[in-house]
C-alpha cells in the first residue's frame, strides 16, 4: 500500500487557473434635455439660460424659506385648532403628534393667545369671521396674529359683552339639576358664560350648566350647555351626558320634539345646545321646572321655634307675698 505522498505525487497536478480580472464599466450619466440647450439671450443680448450663479442661490433661497414656513405654519395650525376646539390644557399624548419642538419654538401661551383671537370675530356682533381667516393665513407665527388689530376690537366687544352679562344669576330646574342663565346680547358669549359658571356652581345635585341667549338671533334662543365641575368625576349611570339629558326632558312630548327641530341638542355629550324659537323655549324651560324648586320653598312658611325659657319668664315669675304678723 502507498504511503499518501506517494499517492499525492502519482496524481497529476492540475494547472493554476488564471486569475479573474475585475472590470468595472462606467455607467453614462444621462444629461436631462435641458441642459444641453443652448445659451439663450434676451434682446440686450445678456445670457439668461442658463441662469446666472447668483440667480440660482436666490432661487434656492426663496424655496427654502417657503418651505420653512409652510411647514412650520402647518404644525402652528394644527395646534391652533386642537387647542380651540378641545382646550388649552390638552395632553399633547399619542395618538396625538409630538409637538415638543413647535411648542419650544412657539410656546402653549402665544398659541392660547392667538386661539382666543382668532375666536373673537365669530363671537362678536358683525361676524367678521373672514378678519380671523386673513389673519391667521397671512401669518408666520402665532405672535403675527396676535398682533392684529381688527382681531383685537372684536376680542375687545366680546369681553365688553361677557363682563356685562357673566353676572347673570342662574335659576334651577325643578330636580337641581341644570342651572339656566338668561341672557340677551347681539354676541355669541352664551358658551363662554355657560363654560365660565360650569366652574362656579357647586352642589351634590347639580348636572348641568346651561346659557340662554335670547338677542343673538331674531325670534330665536340659542342656548349652550356644559358639564358642570362637580359633576365630571361621575362614573358609570351618574355620568353626564348633556344630549341624553335634553331629550330625556321632552321625551314625552313628541310634537314639542318635533317643533324644537334638528338644531336641538347639537354637539356631544359633554358640551351641548342648540337654537330653537321663543315659543318652543318656553315650553321647554317649563318642562323643566325652571324657577319651581324656589316658588316651593318660598311657598313654604316655616315656623321659627320658640324658646319656652326665656329670661323674660324667669324673672316675670310673680313673687309670692309675705305675711307679715301682727298685721
Amino acid at each position: 500500500m502507498s504511503s499518501p505522498a506517494k499517492r499525492k505525487a502519482e496524481k497529476g497536478i492540475s494547472p493554476p487557473k488564471p486569475k479573474k480580472t475585475k472590470t468595472t464599466t462606467k455607467t453614462k450619466t444621462e444629461i436631462p434635455a435641458y441642459h444641453l440647450t443652448p445659451s439663450r439671450q434676451d434682446e440686450s443680448g445678456e445670457n439668461v439660460w442658463p441662469a446666472r450663479k447668483e440667480q440660482i442661490e436666490r432661487a434656492r433661497e426663496i424655496i427654502r424659506e417657503w418651505y420653512n414656513k409652510t411647514y412650520s405654519m402647518d404644525e402652528i395650525s394644527a395646534a391652533l385648532g386642537t387647542h380651540g376646539d378641545l382646550g388649552s390644557s390638552i395632553k399633547w399624548q399619542p395618538p396625538f403628534p409630538d409637538m415638543v419642538a413647535t411648542f419650544k419654538q412657539h410656546p402653549k401661551k402665544s398659541i392660547n393667545d392667538a386661539v382666543a383671537l382668532a375666536n373673537a370675530p365669530r363671537r362678536s356682533a358683525a361676524y367678521n369671521v373672514r378678519d380671523a381667516w386673513d389673519a391667521v393665513i397671512s401669518a408666520s407665527s402665532p405672535g403675527d396674529i396676535s398682533k392684529a388689530d381688527k382681531l383685537k376690537d372684536a376680542s375687545m366687544e366680546v369681553r365688553r359683552e361677557t363682563e356685562r352679562c357673566t353676572h347673570t344669576a342662574p335659576k334651577f330646574s325643578a330636580d337641581a339639576t341644570i342651572a339656566v342663565l338668561t341672557i340677551s346680547s347681539a354676541a355669541q358669549i352664551h358658551p363662554v358664560i355657560a363654560t365660565r359658571w360650569s366652574g362656579t356652581l357647586k352642589s351634590n345635585k347639580l348636572e348641568i350648566v346651561m346659557c340662554a341667549n335670547e338677542g343673538y338671533l331674531p325670534d330665536k334662543v340659542n342656548f349652550s350647555c356644559r358639564v358642570a365641575k362637580c359633576a365630571r368625576a361621575r362614573e358609570g349611570e351618574e355620568k353626564v351626558d348633556i344630549i341624553k339629558k335634553l331629550e330625556s326632558i321632552v321625551a314625552g312630548d313628541e310634537a314639542l320634539r318635533k317643533r324644537l327641530g334638528e338644531s336641538f341638542a347639537r354637539g356631544h355629550k359633554e358640551a351641548s345646545g342648540g337654537i330653537v324659537g321663543k315659543g318652543e323655549w318656553e315650553e321647554f324651560k317649563k318642562l323643566m321646572g325652571v324657577g319651581e324648586a324656589k316658588k316651593k320653598a318660598d311657598g313654604k312658611k316655616e315656623e321659627k321655634p320658640t324658646q319656652k325659657n326665656t329670661l323674660a319668664n324667669y324673672f316675670g315669675k310673680k313673687d309670692k307675698s309675705v305675711k307679715v304678723e301682727g298685721a
